[in-house]
């Protein structure tokens, strides 16, 4: 049998890849590859974020311009111990501001939200924080339980 090859930017899990930002019930923040790609991320980067002031609900991130950023940032670094560099960070109070605005629980241990690939013109990407599928994320925590 003919094995299916894949494309560069496709995995075995999910066809493709996607852009996504993950908070962990501890306050670390991972960026899926695409996503770090997209923001143009490498170790000792700021990203920053922004939640609009007229719908809590809504948040956005980008590649930090500046330190002197009114907005939230924050300094990413990399795990380069595996074959693809995971950017990451780790910020408890943020990641409790962010489930706080959209009413998910402090205990619920990984939530994932997907990341619009096109961006403002000043370069913010949308977190989708409407469409979070509550399904995915059991699956997710019935994982790292096993």
């Amino acid at each position: 049998m003919k094995e299916k090859r894949r494309k560069k930017n496709e995995s075995a899990g999910s066809y493709p890849r996607e852009m996504t930002i993950s908070f962990s019930k501890v306050g670390l923040i991972y960026f899926s590859l695409q996503l770090s790609e997209a923001l143009k991320l490498k170790g000792g980067d700021h990203v920053e974020f922004c939640q609009d002031e007229d719908n809590l609900t809504d948040w956005f991130i980008r590649k930090a311009l500046d330190k002197t950023s009114i907005y939230e940032w924050f300094l990413v670094g990399s795990n380069t111990s595996n074959k693809h560099p995971v950017q990451r960070f780790n910020s408890t109070g943020f990641v409790r501001a962010v489930k706080d605005s959209l009413g998910i629980s402090a205990v619920t241990h990984l939530v994932k939200f997907h990341v619009t690939p096109k961006s403002t013109k000043v370069g913010w990407h949308a977190i989708l924080t409407k469409v979070l599928d509550k399904d995915k994320v059991l699956t997710e925590i019935k994982k790292l339980q096993s």
